[in-house]
């Protein structure tokens, strides 16, 4: 009780600063940065120096155009009340003018783009909607996450802490609340949200749950399991561990769990028309798999709602599909295992799930049509059966696009791409292909689309063309490789 009344006064608190500072602090485009205490980041160096001589920076990203104009408003207001709070900077950055810091945390969104660092930690606000994107809200998104993010418990009534206020409750069994571990928990908590973050140095509470040396537990306070941390002691590994660790037995996909496969963890997906009985079977199955594989259900009953969605792992959706995939994160992606049968038997299931970690399975590449004479056109378009046959042949230059059919800026650039290819059709030592990665298994990992890379002659490194694509862009970086050889001759 006592814990939900301090609650409402901190939030009540927030609240008052807010509205009680904003009676006489008022704000307009034309005022002058510096006068709003909001400091304007033009160079990569600057930016950096700026971020790691404050511990907390508020940094929004804008662009150059409207887009941004609507959040400004809000942008001054959070000045007016940040300078309240002892410690906060606030820092912009205009990311069309200024790419190189932009870059560094591959900020691109026409939105805003908020983030918040912590000595020097960048966390970003994930909330996109213009409602979610206040003066207040974002105020007290960034109080939320100032000072210490892991919370010491002194009392031994553990039970009530894991039952509420959060689902999600992590504590850290820690005796030195200095060392590297700890900070490592510290910096998870601060990059999370919605989860209770708490360490404890009481030997009665460590003997009372049985806790015999430093570990982090993650309590579910929905289900009532617990589980402990095994691995390195690093805040990317625990964000994936409470993660994992959060999501129901049988997780079913709907849109708001699409980000999904961007966890390391292996999945066991099953594709059917809802059943009853196969969920209750599949999910006692993975009961078994805790922690190392996670169950996802997809009703196909949906399958014009899913089938976008699983475009992206080449799998297609219909309503009588029932079909079983293991998926696996590497390096270049996405690995897609496949049953020499589909079936939804728990022996089947199992069988499935064994043979693939055991490396009895080759992974399931898919591969589109090749198309009749794809070797004689300027722009070679290659699918998975031909790509290897054309990229790892290092006796040339390559220059390969990766597209997906749907992006915009890939459409924008089709026809640049087709009349540079014409113009050096005539160089022997010279390739330009293109390949759709949305019907195609590739073993090479894009961060987005389209993405260019270029193969020099004698070497099967990619090079990652970061130029204009306009005709004079491509063809000044195409000249700095071949011009070379044709002043040797």
């Amino acid at each position: 009780m006592t814990s939900n009344i301090d609650r409402l006064i901190y939030m009540w608190n927030i609240k008052m600063i807010f509205v009680i500072f904003l009676m006489f602090f008022t704000v307009s485009y034309a005022d002058d940065l510096e006068d709003n205490f909001i400091q304007k980041l033009t160079s990569e160096d600057e930016f950096k120096t700026y971020i790691s001589d404050n511990n907390y920076v508020f940094v929004v990203f804008v662009d150059s155009f409207d887009r941004s104009k609507n959040f400004m408003d809000v942008f001054f207001e959070i000045s007016g009340v940040t300078q309240e709070i002892d410690g906060v900077k606030m820092a912009l950055v205009n990311h069309t003018e200024n790419k190189e810091i932009s870059s560094l945390y591959k900020v691109s969104r026409v939105k805003p783009v908020i983030m918040l660092f912590k000595n020097k930690r960048p966390l970003i606000y994930q909330h996109t909607k213009a409602e979610e994107r206040t003066a207040e809200l974002l105020t007290q998104w960034i109080i939320s996450k100032m000072g210490r993010a892991v919370k010491t418990i002194k009392s031994p009534k553990l039970a009530k802490l894991i039952t509420e206020p959060n689902r999600i409750n992590v504590i850290g069994f820690f005796r030195d609340t200095k060392s590297k571990e700890f900070q490592s928990l510290e910096d998870a908590a601060f990059d999370t949200t919605d989860v209770g973050f708490y360490t404890v140095q009481d030997e009665s509470i460590w003997q009372e749950n049985e806790i015999h040396q430093d570990t982090i537990v993650l309590y579910n306070a929905e289900n009532k399991e617990s589980h402990k941390f095994k691995g390195v002691y690093d805040a990317d590994k625990i964000q994936n561990f409470i993660a994992v660790h959060s999501l129901d037995l049988l997780e079913h996909w709907s849109m708001e769990t699409k980000d999904l496969f961007k966890l390391d963890v292996d999945f066991l997906v099953a594709f059917f028309p809802f059943d009853i009985r196969k969920i209750t079977a599949v999910k006692k199955l993975a009961e078994d798999y805790r922690g190392s594989v996670v169950f996802v259900y997809v009703d196909t009953v949906f399958a014009k709602k899913v089938a976008p969605a699983f475009k992206l792992v080449k799998m297609p959706v219909h309503n009588d599909t029932v079909a079983l995939r293991f998926i696996r994160m590497s390096d270049t992606g996405l690995v897609k295992y496949k049953p020499d049968e589909d079936g939804l038997g728990v022996e089947v299931i199992k069988a499935f799930i064994e043979d693939v970690k055991e490396g009895n399975i080759e992974p399931h590449k898919t591969s589109g049509e090749v198309p009749e004479g794809w070797q004689d056109k300027p722009v070679k378009t290659l699918v998975g059966s031909t790509f290897d046959q054309v990229v790892k042949d290092s006796s040339t230059h390559r220059f390969v696009e990766f597209f997906a059919p749907w992006c915009g800026h890939c459409k924008k650039l089709a026809p640049i791409w087709q009349e540079v290819a014409e113009k050096y059709e005539r160089e022997d030592k010279l390739v330009f292909a293109a390949v759709d990665m949305m019907t195609n298994d590739i073993d090479v990992k894009i961060a987005g689309f389209p993405t260019l890379l270029f193969y020099e002659a004698g070497s099967n490194e990619p090079i990652s063309y970061k130029g204009d694509r306009t005709v004079e862009g491509l063809s000044s970086f195409i000249d700095s490789y071949i011009k070379p050889s044709k002043e040797e001759l």
